[in-house]
């Protein structure tokens, strides 16, 4: 969690921008789309979510390494 927490903030719910979520307590279901859908961007930005540094993050993961992630930033308090 120490790449996302540069820009999501420590706890993953304090992020350094205004336009960037708040990770922690969301659905693990929800995570794991995301995440695949900044992967697909990275080879048809028309059909997944174009950004750049998520798509950095996420590019070489597998899906259970995300269900992982996901997992445990489901686990994490919000706000």
């Amino acid at each position: 969690s120490h790449n996302c927490a540069a820009c999501h903030g420590a706890k993953l719910n304090q992020p350094i921008n205004a336009e960037y979520p708040r990770l922690a307590g969301q659905h693990a279901d929800y995570l794991v789309w995301a995440m695949r859908q900044y992967q697909m961007g990275l080879t048809n930005p028309l059909l997944g979510r174009n950004n750049a540094i998520m798509q950095a993050q996420v590019q070489n993961l597998s899906v259970n390494d995300m269900k992982d992630i996901a997992a445990y930033i489901e686990s994490l308090k919000g706000d």
